[in-house]
């Protein structure tokens, strides 16, 4: 999203948030001028439907990490990690 920001000559700080319930959130601390605004509404626009549409295993690997991280539990939390990259060059590329 930053970049997407800059190509357009704007210099907004885009922080990512932590997980919740298994989905990134960016953050963006400063208040966004008009045209930055409507680049931000327009961009969902430029991209097909089917490419907003998440994808039901990311978000099952990503739900149960952020839970694991929620409880403590690191070592499934790693294991969640290593399965989302799995998933990722299996179903992804």
């Amino acid at each position: 999203m930053a970049d997407a920001f800059k190509a357009h000559g704007c210099a907004v700080e885009v922080v990512p948030q932590p997980a919740e319930d298994g989905r990134m959130y960016p953050g963006i601390h400063d208040p966004l001028t008009a045209h930055e605004a409507q680049l931000l509404t327009a961009a969902p626009g430029a991209y097909p439907r089917a490419a907003l549409q998440p994808c039901e295993e990311c978000c099952r690997i990503k739900r149960q990490r952020s839970d694991a991280l929620r409880v403590g539990d690191l070592r499934r939390a790693a294991e969640m990690a290593t399965a989302m990259g799995v998933h990722q060059r299996l179903a992804h590329t």
